[in-house]
C-alpha cells in the first residue's frame, strides 16, 4: 500500500474528519465555524486539522483576523485522488489515483443554466455508475483467472523462492519490481517466471 493511499484511509477512518473535509468541499474556513457547524468542540476539532494537515489532505491558506484573539487559519482541501480497493478471495490491491485541478480550467459548463448542470450531474453520476459495474465484472474474472492460476502455483515449485517469485509476479506482473522487491537478480525471476509459465 503506498502512502497516499494509507493517509487517506487513516483520514476517512474517523467520521469527525470526513465530516471536516466534507465541509471544505463546501467552503474555505477555520476550526471555530467548523466546530459550530459539526456540535464538536473546538479542541478536537484542531485535532483532527492538525492530522489532516499533517495527511497532506488539508492546507492552511491564511487567516482571518478575531475580536476575542488570536487570528483563525483558513483551510483547504488538497490531495485529491481517487482511491481504489479490492479486496477479493484472490488478491488484494490498493491504489490512489492523483486527480488535477488546474487553476485555470475553465468549463463551458459554467455557462450553462441550474437545470442543465443538474442533467450533466446526473449523467456523469450515471456513467461512472456504469464504468464501476464494468470494472466490478472485470475484478471478478481478475479473481477467477488468479484462482486458477494461485491452484497451478501449488502444485508447481516446491522451493520457497520459487514460489515467492511467483506469487509476486502474479501480483505486479513485473519482473524487474519482482527482482527488487524480493532483492534477488531480475535473471533469476525471469528463469523461474518462463520455466514455470
Amino acid at each position: 500500500m503506498d502512502d497516499s493511499v494509507d493517509s487517506l484511509i487513516s483520514a476517512l477512518e474517523n467520521e469527525t474528519r470526513r465530516e471536516i473535509l466534507r465541509r471544505l468541499t463546501i467552503e474555505q474556513t477555520y476550526a471555530f465555524e467548523i466546530s459550530r457547524f459539526l456540535g464538536v468542540s473546538q479542541q478536537a476539532i484542531n485535532k483532527q486539522l492538525s492530522f489532516l494537515e499533517n495527511a497532506r489532505l488539508i492546507a492552511s491558506v491564511g487567516v482571518v483576523p478575531s475580536i476575542i484573539g488570536a487570528p483563525r487559519k483558513i483551510y483547504k482541501p488538497t490531495g485529491f485522488s481517487t482511491v481504489i480497493i479490492d479486496y477479493s478471495r484472490n488478491f488484494l490491491d490498493t491504489r490512489s489515483i492523483p486527480l488535477e485541478f488546474p487553476d485555470t480550467d475553465v468549463n463551458a459548463s459554467g455557462n450553462k443554466d441550474s437545470g442543465g448542470l443538474i442533467r450533466d450531474l446526473k449523467s456523469v453520476n450515471a456513467a461512472i455508475e456504469d464504468l464501476m459495474k464494468e470494472r466490478t465484472g472485470l475484478v471478478r474474472k481478475k479473481d477467477a483467472i488468479l484462482e486458477v492460476l494461485r491452484k497451478r502455483v501449488l502444485s508447481g515449485p516446491t522451493d520457497r523462492l520459487s514460489r515467492d517469485i511467483i506469487e509476486k509476479y502474479l501480483q505486479v506482473l513485473d519482473e524487474s519490481a519482482v527482482a527488487e522487491k524480493l532483492g534477488v537478480p531480475e535473471n533469476i525471476v525471469r528463469y523461474v517466471i518462463e520455466n514455470y509459465f
